[in-house]
């Protein structure tokens, strides 16, 4: 890879290229997964998944969860199963509060998984995950 800079100042600001300056690559993906650690459940429990997403159009949050029985691998537990969007309500900056909710489930823990969708121009973003176990 080779570098080159061309400077440009005036008469009363002069140009300045700062040390440790750097050249990055790579590329966007349209797609990203989060994975929580996994949380102590129990039987035939209700989990609810809380967070705040900023999604223009274009954009989609998919949530699952995924558990593992008692003295079970959870490398080979079973499939991540969709927890259903059950509300969402406005809070700032364009964001929304999103709550899903799956019910009946019996886990020993339980992880849940956050699929991000989107593209150059459609970025969703997602803060303030809460993961609870009822």
């Amino acid at each position: 890879v080779t570098l080159k800079a061309t400077l440009y100042g005036t008469r009363d600001y002069s140009p300045i290229l700062y040390n440790g300056t750097w050249l990055l690559t790579g590329k966007i993906g349209n797609s990203g997964t989060y994975i929580s650690r996994a949380v102590q459940a129990g039987q035939n429990v209700r989990v609810k998944v809380i967070y705040d997403a900023l999604l223009p159009s274009g954009a989609s949050v998919n949530c699952q969860i995924k558990g593992n029985a008692t003295g079970e691998n959870p490398n080979t537990a079973q499939d991540w199963t969709d927890v259903p969007q059950i509300s969402s309500s406005p809070t700032d900056d364009g964001y929304y509060e999103i709550v899903r909710e799956i019910s009946g489930q019996t886990f020993e823990s339980a992880a849940v998984k956050l699929i991000l969708n989107g593209s150059t121009i459609a970025r969703p973003m997602v803060k303030n995950l809460r993961v609870m176990i009822l």
